[in-house]
């Protein structure tokens, strides 16, 4: 009985270390036109916390994920108390006073073509105490690594023509915005 547990075991080891390499070859090296990547498995985790953040009201955290550039010219600018004031207060201000917010999301999905990461997801958005259809037929999120990733933009269709609640969520500050809290 025992010669015939050892070979079954060197077997058995041998499957279990050519399935490891295997995981590790198709999940952990970067490659382009795929979904099933560390890459694109980070993007996704990164993005799901931000909308759950957002969706449950924990907007300190939700920024923490918020990519901040320019609204005038679009470059990077630091993540300062003004900006995470501004955030909060854009976001706070729209479900309090327009009764607009974020309920939930699904189908998120990230893929990596060609060097870039296309990310979608289906919202599912109130707007003014109504379920507003527009973000059924899903969303295109932008986001950017810098030491993690953070999002940047969120737009149903046309980026340049963004609704409130896109405005409110992205990381565009104006330079009043900026300025605000200052002294």
């Amino acid at each position: 009985m025992n010669r015939f547990l050892k070979p079954l075991g060197i077997c058995i080891g041998i499957f279990l270390t050519v399935l490891l390499l295997t995981v590790t070859v198709i999940f952990f090296i970067p490659r382009d036109n795929t979904s099933f990547s560390f890459e694109c498995f980070r993007l996704r985790l990164a993005l799901s916390d931000f909308l759950k953040d957002v969706e449950k009201d924990r907007l300190d955290d939700a920024f923490d994920r918020v990519y901040c550039v320019s609204a005038e010219d679009g470059t990077p600018i630091p993540n300062s108390d003004a900006c995470r004031k501004a955030w909060i207060d854009r976001v706070s201000s729209l479900r309090e006073t327009d009764n607009t917010y974020l309920k939930d999301h699904s189908d998120l999905s990230v893929r990596k073509e060609n060097g870039r990461f296309t990310v979608s997801v289906t919202l599912s958005v109130i707007r003014q105490g109504y379920n507003d259809p527009f973000y059924a037929t899903g969303s295109v999120l932008t986001a950017v690594y810098d030491d993690g990733w953070k999002i940047l933009s969120l737009s149903a269709y046309d980026p340049s023509l963004q609704t409130d609640l896109e405005n409110a969520l992205s990381g565009r500050f104006t330079a009043a915005e900026r300025s605000e809290g200052e002294t």
